[in-house]
């Protein structure tokens, strides 16, 4: 186990751009702050499908399998 996470954190660089648009970084930076995909939605002030929308996007782009995934990529990159 202690194997593992040291091998993590040394495999982990910062990202040399960002390729997020700027709605996609903050709906990832609320999400990571536990909200929910409709408490986004009243936050960015627009539907909880385009939400999703931002945060599939951004999945793509940073190459996640799913949004825990992408969350924790900004993080580690100095995205949010």
């Amino acid at each position: 186990s202690y194997a593992l996470s040291s091998m993590a954190r040394n495999r982990t660089e910062p990202l040399q751009h960002d390729p997020l648009s700027e709605r996609e970084r903050e709906c990832l930076y609320w999400a990571a702050e536990g909200k929910t995909t409709d408490e986004l939605s009243t936050i960015v002030g627009v539907t909880a499908n385009t939400v999703n929308g931002y945060i599939t996007h951004a999945m793509r782009k940073l190459g996640a399998a799913n949004r825990a995934m992408a969350i924790a990529m900004a993080i580690r990159g100095g995205i949010i």
